[in-house]
């Protein structure tokens, strides 16, 4: 089961907890979350992953998904590979975040990295939550089908290098780009 739902062998995963901890820097408080190393694609599958990292200290009550999610959109901006941020809701998805989700959503559009909202939980169809519609992976089935979509949207993107200093949301095609788009 360790190798089942894997990425690419090359691609890489890493888990970002929605605990933010204050450090002191010479410039005055910061705010960081903890995450994991990087966990190569060949090393594991989703479920594998999914289900033996945890963080390693206690659980705060005072979870900032929103706010580690954007977080985690920045660092993937920074990687410049094939990239996606994915979102995992369980039944407590309470947020004390101070960006709401669809902020979030809005700046990780702009940056163009993609988000998938996965939820552990049953999803009644027409009823989004903030995330706006997350895909249930409730299952081993579930699980194994949102991952193929996104191997899929993965393997769909392609790094095209631009010379100069650009921010990605000032990166626009040309209407002569045609059969290409900017991941969204």
């Amino acid at each position: 089961m360790k190798l089942e739902m894997r990425l690419g062998d090359e691609d890489r995963i890493r888990f970002l907890w929605p605990t933010a901890r204050s450090v002191a820097t010479s410039s005055g408080a910061a705010e960081l979350f903890d995450s994991s190393h990087d966990f190569a694609g060949r090393f594991a599958g989703f479920h594998w992953l999914l289900t033996r990292i945890a963080h390693p200290g206690k659980p705060d009550p005072e979870r900032r998904f929103a706010d580690a999610t954007a977080v985690a959109g920045l660092q993937a901006v920074q990687s410049c590979t094939r990239r996606a941020v994915i979102v995992v809701l369980g039944r407590d998805a309470t947020d004390k975040s101070r960006h709401s989700p669809e902020r979030v959503r809005a700046y990780l559009e702009r940056v163009h990295v993609p988000l998938y909202v996965w939820s552990l939980v049953t999803v009644k169809a027409g009823a989004p939550g903030p995330w706006g519609e997350a895909e249930e992976i409730s299952s081993a089935q579930r699980l194994k089908s949102a991952v193929e979509r996104l191997k899929r949207d993965l393997d769909e993107q392609a790094i095209v290098w631009v010379e100069g200093q650009h921010l990605p949301q000032g990166i626009a095609l040309a209407e002569k780009a045609v059969g290409m788009r900017i991941v969204r």
